[in-house]
């Protein structure tokens, strides 16, 4: 997850449509196929057994949190912002979101292990995981050994290690990393045969929702008092940016970084585990450590979803 300078650090170097949601696995009929900024990634049987070798639990215990952390001198004069905690708690409520939820584990440009979150959502290829921007493109370069772990958990990998065979983004991100428009999809390859939400489920998906909903958000947060052993949620109602500064929306959250890229799951059912994906943790403000923000999912991620559910 990111915080804010006027510029975009990592942790490591260092809307609107009329309301969509895709529920049943399909992309919208007619919809255009404008074909986003994309990278083939591990597109041959020897190229996924290379990544997923490559994933040992070692280096996976020892893969940093991409973080992106945005400063902005305004907050100051926001106390009761910059004051304001909700602390995550673990997810042990079980239903599909312990499944569909699910670690990101990569490499970046410079050869460095790092980790985000991501999220199953329903797609006509039954193949299709939802992160943020930066954790599959970072830094104007594209990410590498991209592998999704659903379910992990202290280490464990109750549904295996499954590996992308193509990363995309939205032209907002790949051209000016903006915020606003930080999210990424992963095509998954097949395992054994099998696709990955046939195997773990997935979650509807909206496009052109109404802002300032009540939503529940996942990730493995890895920094501070989390080790990114285990799933941890927060809820809440969001808002708008407090500083005016973008078009994302602010929740009450104190998840650090790895969670990036973990769901916002709107009309959430507890007991199910199942909600429709609405945005994902994408930054935070240096001076706002316990709000995350998450995109609004309007047209571009809509046309970025559409492309990539039917690879």
């Amino acid at each position: 997850m990111r915080s804010h300078p006027a510029i975009i650090a990592t942790a490591l170097v260092p809307f609107l449509l009329a309301p969509l949601v895709v529920a049943l696995g399909s992309a919208p009929a007619g919809a255009a196929r404008r074909r986003p900024p994309s990278h083939l990634a591990a597109t041959t049987t020897a190229a996924r057994r290379t990544a997923m070798s490559y994933w040992t639990p070692q280096r996976m215990r020892d893969a940093r949190p991409l973080d992106l952390v945005t400063a902005h001198g305004s907050h100051a004069k926001l106390p009761s912002i910059a004051r304001a905690r909700t602390q995550g708690a673990p997810w042990t409520g079980g239903g599909a979101i312990a499944k569909t939820l699910g670690r990101v584990f990569f490499t970046t440009n410079g050869g460095a292990a790092a980790s985000c979150s991501g999220d199953v959502v329903n797609a006509a290829n039954h193949s299709v995981v939802v992160t943020a921007g930066h954790c599959v493109r970072n830094g104007g370069q594209w990410n590498g050994a991209w592998a999704f772990v659903p379910g992990y958990h202290d280490g464990k990998r109750p549904y295996g290690t499954w590996v992308a065979n193509m990363l995309a983004t939205t032209p907002q991100w790949q051209s000016k990393e903006n915020t606003d428009y930080d999210v990424g999809m992963a095509v998954i390859a097949e395992r054994d045969g099998k696709r990955i939400a046939d195997t773990v489920g997935a979650q509807a998906i909206g496009f052109g929702l109404s802002r300032g909903r009540q939503v529940a958000a996942f990730g493995y947060p890895a920094e501070g008092s989390y080790d990114g052993s285990k799933q941890i949620y927060c809820s809440g109602t969001v808002s708008a940016d407090t500083t005016g500064s973008s078009k994302d929306q602010a929740l009450a959250c104190d998840q650090t970084g790895g969670a990036s890229g973990g769901p916002w799951l709107t009309d959430f059912d507890a007991k199910a585990g199942t909600g429709t994906q609405y945005s994902v943790n994408s930054f935070k403000y240096e001076d706002q450590p316990n709000y995350m923000y998450g995109p609004y999912f309007g047209s571009a991620v809509k046309d970025l979803y559409t492309w990539s559910a039917a690879q």
